[in-house]
């Protein structure tokens, strides 16, 4: 009786060392293992692009933490999800402004934005943006806010995107 198992699992132990020793290839050629990913989604090394978001206000400049984005080049989407931005605040310090601060919004090659307070874990609501500028509340406290950019067409290259980015500011 022991027999039988024996043998049942000397022909698995040998079909898994057969499988697992076999070169992959691809019709054409062989695996580029450090090219793979981006061949395969048909996209280079400048796709999607990595968009630096700044705010700004007259006495410093504090860079934006960005989330989840979603990207299309010549038919092919890239989306990616990302933490809330409550989440996302909870791991970078607040700038500290004294109240109704003007604070600007900067972004690369000018796109559509919006930006939302959030509160309790839900956008709260959205606060009205002129040439990308916004003044803080009165009341003290830490403030989360997302901006949702979108770009028609990046640098003029026919790719289209939108990201999500989180700044806090803290009222004294």
């Amino acid at each position: 009786m022991k027999c039988p198992w024996i043998i049942f699992i000397i022909i698995v132990l040998l079909l898994l060392f057969l499988v697992g020793c076999t070169n992959s290839k691809i019709e054409g050629g062989d695996i580029n293992i450090e090219k793979f990913p981006l061949e395969i989604l048909g996209l280079s090394e400048d796709f999607p692009p990595q968009i630096v978001g700044f705010i700004q206000t007259n006495d410093a400049l504090m860079k934006m933490e960005p989330g989840g984005f979603k990207w299309e080049k010549n038919g092919k989407i890239i989306i990616a999800d990302a933490a809330s931005p409550n989440q996302i605040a909870e791991s970078f310090e607040a700038m500290t402004l004294p109240p109704e601060t003007k604070v600007t919004i900067q972004l690369e090659d000018q796109p559509d934005l919006t930006l939302y307070l959030w509160k309790d874990d839900i956008r709260a609501k959205v606060i009205p943006l002129s040439n990308n500028q916004f003044k803080i509340p009165v009341d003290q406290g830490d403030y989360v806010y997302e901006v949702i950019a979108q770009w028609s067409n990046f640098k003029n290259s026919n790719i289209a995107g939108s990201v999500s980015y989180t700044f806090v500011v803290g009222v004294e």
